[in-house]
């Protein structure tokens, strides 16, 4: 099997391919036909371009990715005869430029501090090979020492500073270490080979909370060789490439109130993200790991997204902008919206934020189509007493499924959710389907923690004195 990206000329019916080399790499469980020749550039329509023989086969390092206390050296070699090896410790990608090429590989290459080791393997008359990325942390003081009954998941920026603010449009490259107790002892510790590594992209998150000296994390993890997405599967969770890591410093310190919410919605049928408790050393310095680099306990938590595993329904491409296939798939949410997003303003509900596909990535007609329909909704909603949008001919429930928005009302109702209502208030509707209400998120701030509560009766704050 062969993955490929084609280029179809419409009028000569031609057609050629170009094998995404990375791509094939990731795919498990595959065999590969005979490859007689890579096309570098597809030229649907016109005779084939230049092509070039296989990408050389991926570099094999000695060792991989892990924490260390002993100095080692590392080795190098190609599977694939005739080829050079070149590599990069600065975090960029090695190159074959005739004027300025990465360092040649000879000799193993001695680590003795945090490195993180970029390669790849070119040969004459071939595409370029894939990138391959290993890190390797030193650790000192009582960091090799340290054992937890819980995941560790170590994080390290390889001395490029600490993660931007949550205003930040751009991520800071990060590796990740995953880390999960031993079968036999039930304990996790850091001497061990990690279960899983990544390449990441990294930034604070969160609106208030953005600024706490133990902040969260949203994640994305990433190729070796660029920033696309690599789906993981961590800690046993269910795979996909967007994460968080979600930290208190006030509020729910024991971090338990989101799991118990997301558990109860997951008990009554409605998806609900899942969580892991970790705990996390996250290193900005570049330097060694050390016992200040502890961060303390988190939760893993799924980010609310389109996928088969999450919020499963069907993808909505920039392209389709007539129905049906315009009405879905769309989340949304009230809440304040990522830096640099769009956002939309509907009647009765406020300001609206896409989550899923973004605003940038939605087209103008989809936008409009959306904005539109919750509207009409609002119409239906406040013609009393018949519920009907006179206008589309609709009742209220031909656009909502009620018994989600009456479960979601009570999950929020039942643990006193001073939030709900106002923020992370999430929302999806898939192709041809009702609007949905949920999935549930964000309970710091329940289950009594907070001076103020709602009222069942009316749905308001209350102080604690209000009676």
């Amino acid at each position: 099997n062969i993955l490929a990206v084609q280029g179809m000329n419409q009028s000569s019916g031609s057609s050629d391919f170009i094998i995404d080399a990375e791509l094939i790499a990731e795919v498990q469980d595959t065999s590969a036909g005979i490859q007689f020749g890579y096309l570098e550039v597809p030229t649907p329509g016109k005779p084939n371009d230049t092509v070039q023989n296989p990408p050389p086969d991926d570099i094999v390092f000695s060792q991989t990715s892990n924490m260390f206390t002993e100095n080692f050296e590392l080795s190098l070699s190609s599977p694939t005869p005739e080829t050079i090896i070149r590599y990069t410790t600065n975090r960029s990608i090695p190159n074959n430029d005739s004027a300025n090429p990465s360092t040649e590989y000879t000799d193993p290459i001695l680590i003795n501090k945090s490195t993180q080791i970029r390669a790849r393997a070119f040969r004459a008359g071939a595409l370029d090979g894939a990138v391959k990325t290993e890190t390797f942390l030193k650790m000192s003081q009582n960091v090799p020492a340290f054992s937890s009954d819980l995941p560790i998941i170590v994080i390290s920026t390889l001395g490029t500073g600490s993660p931007p603010s949550t205003g930040s449009t751009t991520r800071q490259t990060a590796y990740m270490f995953f880390f999960e107790p031993d079968s036999v002892t039930g304990r996790t510790i850091l001497t061990q080979s990690p279960e899983l590594t990544t390449r990441a992209g990294i930034r604070r998150r969160g609106s208030s909370s953005g600024g706490w000296p133990k902040y969260s994390l949203s994640i994305e993890t990433w190729r070796d060789g660029d920033e696309e997405d690599r789906n993981i599967k961590p800690l046993g969770m269910a795979r996909e490439a967007d994460w968080i890591l979600n930290a208190r410093y006030e509020w729910d310190l024991a971090l338990m109130r989101n799991p118990f919410v997301y558990e109860i919605s997951r008990q009554i049928g409605r998806y609900a993200p899942r969580t892991k408790f970790v705990e996390v050393f996250s290193d900005t310095s570049g330097n060694t790991v050390t016992d200040n680099d502890y961060f303390g306990v988190y939760s893993l938590i799924e980010r609310i997204e389109m996928d088969p595993n999450r919020v499963n329904i069907e993808h909505l491409m920039p392209w389709e902008n007539s129905e049906p296939e315009i009405t879905g798939g769309y989340i949304f949410k009230n809440d304040r919206p990522d830096p640099g997003e769009p956002t939309m303003n509907v009647r009765g509900m406020g300001q609206l934020t896409y989550v899923d596909p973004g605003g940038l990535q939605l087209s103008s007609q989809q936008r409009s189509w959306i904005t539109r329909h919750l509207n009409e909704l609002d119409t239906a909603l406040n013609n009393e007493p018949t519920g009907m949008n006179r206008s589309t001919g609709l009742h209220f429930s031909d656009y909502i499924d009620v018994d989600s928005w009456i479960d979601h009302h009570w999950l929020n109702i039942m643990v006193m959710n001073i939030d709900w209502g106002r923020h992370s208030a999430f929302f999806y509707k898939d192709r041809a389907g009702k609007i949905v209400c949920g999935p549930v998120w964000d309970f710091d701030r329940a289950l009594g923690i907070d001076h103020r509560h709602i009222n069942s009766s009316n749905g308001r704050y209350d102080s604690p004195d209000a009676g």
